[in-house]
């Protein structure tokens, strides 16, 4: 049974629980500030958007496989963007980017120790890529523009705030694309 990542790490963490951003909204203050909330409304969709992005290719599939301590998950996930990410989680939440920075590194150490574990019985690169690419639509609409993660990540449609819709159409319409997307996944593999 496949678990909801974003809402099993807050819980993990010890976070209050997540908000939506409104799609209407994408600014700043759709994000609550200088709290622990805050903070984790900033760091876990933006943890999981580098996720979703590094799992795209086999050699991504591979760290999360492995447990190397004392990585550098900010660089791992945003590479040379990651100190603009984490000074724009710092901005975002009124909180310095080392503290930041140490909460991103901590909720993906988390994060990748919740992957491994949902695929420890087929530990392939394409069972890490279906399960992390099946958490999409789940974290996308907690995902603050603001973060502008998908730029930095070099995946603009991230931050497209279609996205963060709901509703029957929205719903369909994510559904459609969640097939569209495995079936691609399954052809490159």
């Amino acid at each position: 049974m496949s678990i909801n990542l974003l809402q099993q790490v807050q819980e993990n963490l010890g976070y209050p629980p997540l908000k939506k951003i409104d799609p209407n909204e994408q600014n700043p203050g759709s994000v609550p500030t200088a709290d622990s909330g805050a903070l984790a409304q900033a760091v876990i969709p933006a943890v999981l958007a580098g996720m979703y992005n590094l799992v795209k290719t086999d050699e991504g599939a591979e760290v999360i496989k492995q447990e190397k301590p004392g990585t550098d998950w900010s660089v791992e996930l945003y590479g040379e963007k990651s100190s603009e990410l984490m000074n724009r989680i710092a901005s975002l939440t009124s909180l310095d980017s080392l503290t930041a920075h140490t909460a991103f590194n901590d909720t993906a150490i988390e994060t990748a120790r919740l992957i491994r574990e949902q695929v420890k019985t087929d530990n392939s690169n394409i069972a890490i890529r279906q399960f992390v690419e099946s958490q999409r639509n789940l974290f996308l609409p907690y995902l603050s523009d603001a973060l502008q993660a998908g730029l930095l990540l070099g995946d603009g449609p991230i931050d497209d705030r279609t996205n963060k819709m709901e509703g029957p159409i929205s719903s369909l319409m994510h559904s459609i694309e969640s097939g569209f997307n495995g079936n691609e996944t399954k052809k490159a593999d």
